[in-house]
């Protein structure tokens, strides 16, 4: 059996079953579909508020933004305790029940959990349970 013999036998083959090909490349993009539906989206953020003014000998507001943008190299460091860490605050109780309590004219004069849980049950997956206002 030659080369153009063997070339010519499989795409023979590959025609006779292109029907099963394709449809198992639909039903393998169908299932792909329905798994990256059900995965949930999970974003994570970390931040730091740095004081620009937070006492005479750190420099001056303008050098603190050139030196947090990357403008120029840092003379002095800023202290660990001139800085508020923005996830220690999100973790506060008091603070997430206050900002969930506020209401927003524009989404017609809903609360922020509200309008957290609406948005949670639009973009869920089927196999999900939808959240109920308490």
């Amino acid at each position: 059996m030659t080369s153009q013999e063997l070339i010519r036998r499989i795409i023979i083959t590959l025609q006779r079953k292109k029907y099963i090909i394709l449809s198992g490349g639909i039903v393998v993009a169908g299932l792909l579909y329905i798994y990256a539906s059900s995965i949930a989206t999970v974003y994570s953020v970390k931040s730091t508020l740095y004081p620009l003014t937070a006492s005479t000998d750190a420099g001056s507001a303008s050098s603190k933004i050139s030196e947090l943008i990357g403008g120029s190299s840092p003379t002095k460091s800023l202290s660990d305790e001139a800085s508020v860490n923005i996830e220690e605050v999100a973790k506060s109780r008091r603070t997430r029940e206050a900002v969930v309590a506020q209401r927003l004219p524009q989404f017609g004069n809903k609360h922020i959990a509200e309008v957290l849980i609406d948005d949670y049950n639009k973009t869920k997956s089927r196999f999900t349970p939808e959240l109920k206002i308490p």
